[in-house]
């Protein structure tokens, strides 16, 4: 049988790259599949880092950066476009199942009219018309930022068959706006990941630098972290401040943040280029400073300690879900002081051993379920004649 899978192939966030990758190991084994990346529907053989972070200042881009008119292209975009993003492959390769699989599938920050939202019903509709079956794996699932994309999104509700959210708030988004089929909460595939790290001395706070979608964040969080990194350095001389973005196009805040310590050989930025370069920097840091959703997971995984800025729900539910609640931070706070911050890391590096062997056996209880919802998921799929 084969299997249509999109997910995310190529992109600039090393956290979608880890999922791709897992994605191919866990349906790889099990169906002959076609990949495709779930943003272009471009055929792929395995997924890719893409660099974000090039500066252009042509006269598109900086109208492209208003978020009005942004919103106005992407919309005339999903209308027009005439792209089956992969799906014409459906009756040539005679495909038995579709899957979207892994981080923010269903989602649209448009901010009056659709985008994704419309994208992502045209490409379900034509799937089902076809008679294929369509699930969601893994999946985040929100915000939706206007009144039409929710509509799309329940409309895409009521023709999948199966959902599975990777946390609370996914599901519970899904059964307010009208999801009557089956669904379970299965947590992010990246957590099956297990990186090989060099034991080496913990010397070092990670910093992972993002601001937020908000533009009215960007300055305050912006100077929160220098004051934050300022303060560090008093209280730490003998760590090592690492500065870095899991998504390329973060990069420039980084480059900020790094301006105001020029002549500070103890606050260093590194360009993170691949998944070994990430967990590298895990294997000597003893606290992560995250912002970033796949900072703190794959931070999780390299049994490192975490303290978040909590921007958006998917942050909150991962937080509260595997590490104290009380490891995070609300945005407005930090913008407002890092003080409450600072006092996290400060018990961190207090009492580093214990938090570490609690992450380490959290990640186990859940690698361990994980196994046993992917094994009922197939038995239950193949008795109905997958």
């Amino acid at each position: 049988m084969k299997v249509l899978i999109y997910s995310w192939f190529e992109s600039g966030n090393i956290g979608d790259v880890l999922i791709a990758k897992m994605i191919m190991n866990i349906f790889d084994k099990r169906f002959e599949c076609l990949f495709h990346d779930i943003t272009s529907g471009k055929r792929m053989n395995e997924p890719k880092l893409i660099e974000n972070d090039k500066i252009d200042e042509s006269w598109k881009t900086i109208i492209l950066n208003i978020s009005v008119f942004r919103n106005i292209i992407d919309f005339i975009y999903a209308i027009k476009s005439k792209k089956k993003f992969g799906i014409q492959e459906v009756s040539s390769e005679n495909v038995s199942l579709a899957i979207f699989a892994g981080g923010n599938s269903l989602m649209d920050l448009g901010t009056f009219l659709p985008g994704d939202s419309i994208t992502m019903y045209r490409r379900v509709r034509e799937l089902k018309k076809k008679g294929i079956p369509v699930l969601f794996l893994f999946c985040g699932v929100g915000p939706y930022s206007n009144l039409i994309s929710k509509v799309l999104a329940k409309r895409t509700f009521r023709l999948l068959d199966f959902i599975s959210v990777r946390d609370e708030a996914s599901l519970d988004f899904c059964v307010k706006n009208g999801y009557s089929g089956e669904i379970e909460v299965w947590r992010d595939p990246v957590l099956f990941y297990r990186p090989k790290l060099e034991t080496k001395d913990k010397n070092t706070i990670a910093i992972n630098i993002y601001v937020g979608t908000e533009k009215e964040y960007e300055s305050k969080m912006i100077n929160s972290y220098i004051e934050l990194i300022r303060n560090l350095r008093k209280k730490y001389n003998n760590y090592q401040i690492c500065l870095f973005a899991s998504e390329t196009g973060d990069r420039k805040y980084s480059e900020q943040v790094k301006s105001a310590f020029e002549n500070d050989e103890k606050v260093t930025l590194v360009v993170i280029k691949s998944e070994e370069e990430l967990f590298e920097l895990y294997s000597k840091t003893i606290v992560t400073v995250g912002c970033r959703m796949h900072a703190l997971i794959t931070s999780v995984i390299c049994s490192v300690p975490v303290v978040a800025i909590g921007w958006q729900s998917k942050v909150y539910s991962f937080m509260k879900y595997f590490t104290a609640k009380d490891r995070l931070v609300t945005q407005t706070e930090f913008c407002k002081s890092p003080k409450k911050m600072e006092k996290m890391i400060k018990e961190i590096v207090e009492s580093n051993t214990v938090e570490c062997d609690n992450i380490a056996k959290k990640i186990s209880e859940e690698r361990s379920k994980l196994y046993k919802q992917l094994d009922s998921f197939f038995e239950r799929w193949n008795r109905n004649g997958l």
